[in-house]
């Protein structure tokens, strides 16, 4: 009976997006039709997407204009005048001096729409089809 409980538990999760959430959250919030950021996005969410977006272009502007003049990546609080973070959007960002990667993600998304990129100056936006860790 574990095993049944288990599996239906999965394919709900792969079925609805909604991996991370618990099954009662999953069941009150539905599937993923309450996405911010598909085809039927407000302008006000809209708004938040394109500044996070630009965010991250002004990131990877400032990174390669500093490893050009002083050869390596340098941390974000480093980079000079920057965009604020878009309301409600989480910013990580690593370096080693050698490479960086940063993201941005939507924390008011239950789809959890992210925008990534790193050294390589490539900018990489959508929703996770399926989480691989537990969140909490």
């Amino acid at each position: 009976m574990r095993t049944a409980v288990a599996v239906g538990v999965v394919v709900l999760v792969a079925a609805t997006g909604v991996a991370g959430r618990t099954l009662v959250q999953a069941r009150r919030q539905g599937p993923a039709s309450s996405c911010l950021h598909d085809d039927r996005e407000q302008s006000a969410d809209r708004l938040r997407r394109d500044a996070a977006l630009a965010l991250a272009r002004q990131i990877n502007t400032a990174e390669g204009q500093r490893v050009e003049r002083a050869g390596r990546y340098l941390p974000i609080a480093q980079l000079g005048t920057l965009s604020p973070v878009p309301d409600q959007f989480d910013l990580r960002f690593y370096t080693d001096g050698s490479g960086y990667v940063f993201s941005l993600k939507d924390k008011r998304d239950i789809c959890r729409y992210a925008v990534f990129s790193d050294q390589d100056g490539v900018l990489y936006e959508k929703t996770p089809q399926l989480a691989q860790i537990a969140a909490h």
